[in-house]
């Protein structure tokens, strides 16, 4: 599709605001997240990365287990679990990170807690980790993060986009996902996020005309979403309505306020204009 790679940088770019967002995946790609599934060892893979650092940092972090060990009591543990991921964030230690955040999910039952967990949780696993089978495996921990603070509070419609996402995005989960979000629309068919995420997903599986209308119906609540305008212009072009989806890449280059995407974007409208 002629905006894969712009839609992966773009999701990226916008992750801080948005649920995550990345490109459709081959099937040699699929093939190799599930073998990395049956194949990730977490602890061996998390010990090498501790085994690699510095003697310092290593020194800092046994220190810390330590006194992680010893602490008693969720609220105990928690608030050391929260100084080791403190520490490893600003080390710039994003998979360690990931291991930490983790264990937090045992011992909090706090649903907007959770719910940041997983949100760190998902960040790692996009943007920070190039490992499959660890990009896999803290996908899933935010999804037990999610799903966890869903049964404390049930009837939370972010939470359910959330969870939704990182089944669709992280793990290759769709249905699962997709059902999530029909849930969702039944309660509130004007969503943004799950619109948003269908409409997506709708371009990627050929539904064109369905994906039209759910960015139609994202834009028409929220006019200043980048995505929805790259998203739509994608099912225009594949819809045939070039010069329409030509002035959607336009309105999306305006709200992106970067540089380099917006020369990336004026490559892909130059494309169709010479088509």
């Amino acid at each position: 599709m002629v905006v894969v790679s712009i839609a992966v940088a773009i999701g990226i770019y916008l992750l801080p605001v948005k649920p995550l967002k990345v490109k459709e995946e081959t099937k040699e790609e699929k093939e190799e997240k599930v073998a990395s599934e049956d194949t990730f060892d977490a602890g061996t893979y998390f010990s090498g990365k501790k085994e690699a650092l510095e003697v310092l940092l290593q020194d800092s972090l046994n220190l810390l287990d330590n006194q992680l060990e010893s602490a008693a009591g969720a609220e105990e543990k928690l608030e050391h679990l929260e100084k080791i991921t403190d520490f490893c964030y600003r080390n710039k230690l994003a998979a360690l990170a990931a291991k930490y955040e983790k264990k937090k999910i045992e011992w909090s039952s706090d649903p907007d807690e959770l719910k940041k967990t997983g949100d760190r949780l998902i960040r790692i696993s996009f943007v920070e980790e190039q490992n499959p089978g660890a990009r896999l495996y803290i996908s899933n921990a935010a999804i037990k993060a999610y799903n966890k603070a869903l049964e404390v509070d049930p009837d939370n419609i972010d939470t359910k986009v959330r969870v939704a996402s990182a089944y669709m995005d992280g793990t290759n989960q769709v249905m699962q996902g997709v059902t999530l979000l029909l849930e969702v629309l039944d309660d509130d068919p004007e969503n943004v996020d799950a619109n948003l995420i269908l409409g997506r997903y709708g371009i990627i599986s050929g539904q064109l005309d369905k994906a039209l209308s759910r960015l139609n119906t994202v834009i028409e609540q929220d006019s200043t979403i980048a995505e929805a305008y790259l998203y739509r212009a994608e099912a225009l072009n594949g819809l045939g309505r070039t010069e329409e989806a030509i002035a959607d890449f336009e309105r999306c280059k305006k709200l992106l306020d970067n540089p380099q995407l917006e020369r990336e974007i004026d490559i892909f409208i130059k494309e169709l204009k010479n088509n």
